[in-house]
């Protein structure tokens, strides 16, 4: 299989966790931009951040075209460290 289909498969085809920033008491405001922009699944809105699945062309949509979102960010890992030197390993 070549690498731009694997690409295709597992980056681009499949939903991810991102996390919308925007200013503190527009959540909502942006939350239905968003579903205006074409967000289909369900957020979770938060202080200042919004959590939503979405594939990676949602994301640049909504990063070109909101007004309230600040920045979008993608999680990318998830790991648990119990004290400091977990963390630098």
């Amino acid at each position: 299989m070549s690498l731009s289909k694997r690409i295709k498969r597992h980056v681009s085809a499949t939903p991810h966790l991102f996390r919308v920033i925007c200013h503190l008491g527009f959540e909502k405001t942006c939350a239905k931009e968003l579903q205006q922009l074409g967000l289909v699944s369900p957020c979770t809105i938060s202080d200042g951040a919004i959590f939503l699945e979405a594939k990676i062309e949602d994301a640049w949509r909504f990063l070109a075209f909101s007004r309230t979102a600040t920045r979008i960010e993608m999680q990318i890992a998830e790991f648990r460290a119990e004290n400091f030197g977990r963390l630098e390993k």
